[in-house]
């Protein structure tokens, strides 16, 4: 099952690549062993597979509850790369659990307005729990900001547009050198205000 990861993710490479005509930007700043959590923006579905595919190394996600109940497989699918948060409540569980995920050097990705953004594109707030995380792991925090898949798949429609999307990468945030425990949400939103500009 673990494979199915690497053929999606093929899958998604070839549709960005001809459908939105991908562009990356600023690989080079990700760190390639050790916990991490790569912070984006989240305007639409297409959000997270695109943050997938232009990482460098696997990433693990958290995905609804409801997912892993799904038929077929599915479920089983989803939990080969994923583990379950309940969307709306900050459970101490879901925090240990990420945290116990980064010291054992996973990449984890976490959108921290929480879910897709309506209106705008993801960067207006960054809620408690990545701060948290942060605090607790020490991890470094590798900002992305996801440029066009908000006009690709907008909230409420159901078929993509080939607009063309670019993925941008900055240097990482290192605890005690670029972020400390009482500013963590600032300094990670100006980080992603400067890529998108």
């Amino acid at each position: 099952m673990k494979n199915c990861y690497y053929v999606f993710r093929d899958f998604f490479c070839l549709y960005f690549k001809i459908w939105n005509r991908l562009e990356v930007e600023g690989r080079e700043h990700i760190p390639q062993s050790g916990g991490l959590i790569v912070v984006a923006n989240h305007a639409s579905y297409l959000d997270p597979p695109l943050l997938g595919v232009a990482m460098t190394r696997r990433m693990t996600y958290m995905a609804k509850e409801s997912l892993f109940a799904a038929p077929l497989g599915v479920g089983r699918f989803v939990g080969s790369f994923s583990f379950p948060v309940n969307r709306g409540k900050t459970s101490h569980n879901v925090i240990k659990e990420t945290v116990r995920r980064l010291c054992a050097g996973e990449a984890i990705a976490i959108f921290p307005g929480g879910q897709r953004a309506a209106e705008g594109d993801g960067t207006e707030e960054i809620r408690g729990g990545v701060e948290l995380i942060a605090r607790l792991s020490k991890a470094a925090i590798l900002p992305a900001y996801l440029d066009g898949t908000g006009r690709s798949l907008p909230v409420g429609k159901k078929i993509p547009k080939p607009v063309k999307v670019r993925v941008r990468f900055g240097p990482p945030l290192i605890y005690k050198s670029d972020y400390h425990e009482k500013e963590i949400a600032p300094v990670v939103l100006d980080a992603l205000r400067r890529l998108k500009n």
